[in-house]
């Protein structure tokens, strides 16, 4: 399937290079930060929240005369390019949420840390199964890289001191983020178990992480644990 007439890879490539341009400006050019109103922190929140979505596909006619091999290096090539997009999108994820994590150590309104708070809880909240008898078997759609940050991002947002004029202890109790954080604790540990064995039961990864990445994350699990 395409998106505009473009390979998923190849449309998601082009977001995460304008994602990755926008943190590195914010990163190293701080002054802009008091430049991001309400489109831009709208289009960081979308990008923080982007999926990949698959339309069912009809079947091609006379798809029964394609041969073996041609059958075998479409789905190869569909392979590499669903590794590929969801690579980036998990790039763009974490660029968005870099962002955010960058806006929210700025003083910033009530309203603005709301809405942070409500996409950053909507990461978390797909990583949690459903209670539901018909979902409660979906796999989890945020990635241990992306709830790592998240995670990272919430503890920093809500651990100033009353008083503080960054102080948003009213939004962490109205959102229910230390109950998100208790229902997605064990989850992330169980992400990051797995991702370990992956790591130690095969000679080549699929995933793009590093024994450094997991010992971070096993970092920010206990961190959680304790917040």
């Amino acid at each position: 399937p395409s998106i505009g007439g473009m390979a998923p890879s190849a449309y998601f490539g082009v977001i995460a290079t304008l994602s990755s341009t926008m943190a590195a400006f914010l990163q190293f050019r701080p002054v802009l930060m008091g430049c991001v109103l309400t489109d831009e922190l709208d289009l960081i929140l979308s990008c923080a929240l982007i999926q990949e979505h698959q339309p069912p596909q009809p079947a091609a006619a006379g798809a029964g005369a394609t041969t073996g091999n041609s059958n075998s290096n479409d789905n190869d090539n569909d392979a590499d390019d669903k590794m590929t997009t969801a690579i980036l999108i998990s790039d763009i994820q974490k660029d968005a949420i870099s962002m955010l994590g960058m806006l929210s150590s700025q003083p910033h309104p009530h309203e603005v840390n709301a809405k942070m708070c409500t996409a950053l809880v909507a990461l978390l909240t797909r990583s949690t199964p459903s209670t539901s008898a018909t979902s409660s078997s979906s796999p989890p759609t945020t990635t241990a890289s992306v709830m790592n940050e998240v995670l990272n991002v919430l503890m920093d947002m809500y651990s100033a001191d009353a008083g503080d004029p960054n102080n948003h202890e009213d939004v962490f109790q109205a959102m229910g983020v230390r109950g998100v954080f208790q229902r997605c604790a064990p989850i992330f540990k169980r992400m990051i178990r797995e991702e370990k064995m992956s790591r130690n039961n095969s000679t080549f990864s699929s995933s793009s992480s590093s024994m450094e990445d997991i010992t971070m994350w096993n970092e920010t699990a206990l961190n959680v644990t304790r917040f």
